[in-house]
């Protein structure tokens, strides 16, 4: 008993403790919906991912947009270091994690948001759906993919 009262006692502390109280921080799901052009490493329509997504500039955030993704067996990461995603391809720091990992220097990933509700996202912003699209997907310099992606603000 005695326990399962401390278990949960440090459960409440760490579930509690934010990594920063005023960041602000998305949570949810990636899903590729359509791809384009070619993609060497197979069909990616279907994939599914955990997205993060902390947009630049919101509260304590940096001046910098992460968009990150995870599946069982590897992990993708898009920053966008200078503006917001927008309507037009924004050329992103990939990196990849996988049966390898590594920055992605020789073939520039583009992103961009074809939509996004609500417009702007706010501190206070409790969901977020985009749909976007990443030119360069998975390292594949002429593969574009189109995504849907719908977050809840970690609270």
């Amino acid at each position: 008993m005695l326990k399962n009262l401390v278990a949960a006692g440090a459960l409440a502390v760490v579930a509690a403790s934010p990594v920063s109280a005023a960041e602000v921080r998305f949570y949810g799901a990636f899903v590729v919906t359509e791809q384009a052009g070619t993609c060497p490493n197979g069909d990616q329509v279907g994939q599914r991912f955990f997205a993060r997504f902390r947009p630049r500039n919101l509260g304590d955030n940096p001046p910098h947009s992460d968009l990150n993704l995870f599946e069982i067996s590897f992990a993708q990461g898009f920053r966008l270091v200078d503006g917001a995603f927008g309507g037009s391809f924004k050329q992103v720091q990939a990196t990849f994690i996988g049966g390898g990992s590594g920055l992605n220097e020789d073939n520039p990933v583009r992103v961009k948001f074809l939509t996004q509700e609500p417009s702007p996202i706010k501190a206070n912003t409790p969901f977020v759906n985009i749909t976007g699209q990443i030119k360069g997907y998975d390292f594949q310099p002429n593969c574009t993919v189109t995504f849907s992606l719908a977050l809840t603000k970690q609270v």
